[in-house]
């Protein structure tokens, strides 16, 4: 017999199972359509943006490495800082993709990543503000 057929008897046999459990759940007045319906509506899965809520998530978590390297008390040796630092920057990549997922728009992509990447960059102590400011004056110009 071959591998991806199933004996009559097991079909019969289950088949019998859940004519037992739709009798049993009618007889004694239980709503049996959960069996039949999936967990989560069709019109939920639909609506969901999932890049949208991906990107907000990894901009608020890059948010908080940045509070954690530039606030925490007491004071964070440098590995985890360098730590939390790799952890942002991989946030960062993750928001930039979902971004530019959702968007499909390359000056979007350019600004989360540049954005997030001057957040990390000024909290890690590699630029202070007036030097990003510079920075970004100079790639506009």
């Amino acid at each position: 017999m071959s591998e991806n057929k199933v004996p009559i008897d097991k079909i019969s046999k289950l088949a019998d199972e859940i004519r037992l459990i739709n009798d049993f759940s009618e007889n004694h007045n239980f709503d049996n359509s959960f069996l039949t319906t999936p967990a989560i509506p069709s019109e939920l899965r639909e609506n969901r943006d999932t890049p949208l809520i991906v990107m907000i998530t990894s901009m608020f978590l890059v948010l908080v490495c940045t509070a954690l390297i530039l606030f925490y008390n007491p004071v964070l040796s440098n590995a985890m800082k360098t730590f939390i630092f790799l952890i942002g920057l991989f946030l960062t990549i993750t928001a930039t993709i979902t971004a530019h997922l959702k968007f499909k728009e390359n000056l979007i992509t350019s600004i989360v990543l540049l954005g997030l990447i001057t957040l990390l960059s000024i909290s890690a102590g590699m630029f202070t503000p007036k030097e990003a400011l510079d920075k970004a004056w100079q790639l506009a110009s």
